[in-house]
C-alpha cells in the first residue's frame, strides 16, 4: 500500500492552536492511549473543548486490530 500525502511536524503549541481553531474534534482511542494510560488527560481535554463549545466526539474502539486499521 502506498501513501501519499505530506508529514508535518507538530508541538504541543501546534496541536493546541489547531485545536483552538476547530469546530469539531473527533478523538480516536487506541491501544497507545490505555499503554500510556492516557484516559484521564483526555477526558480533561475533552471536558475543556467542550466548555468552549466544540464538538467532540470519541467513538469506542475495543480491538486494538481494528484500531491499528484506522
Amino acid at each position: 500500500m502506498e501513501l501519499e500525502g505530506e508529514q508535518v511536524a507538530i508541538d504541543a503549541e501546534g496541536v493546541a492552536a489547531a485545536l483552538n481553531d476547530a469546530d469539531s474534534v473527533i478523538i480516536v482511542p487506541c491501544y497507545g492511549m490505555a499503554v500510556a494510560q492516557a484516559q484521564q488527560a483526555v477526558s480533561e481535554l475533552t471536558r475543556k473543548l467542550r466548555a468552549d463549545g466544540k464538538t467532540v466526539r470519541s467513538p469506542s474502539i475495543q480491538s486494538p486490530v481494528v484500531c491499528l486499521a484506522i
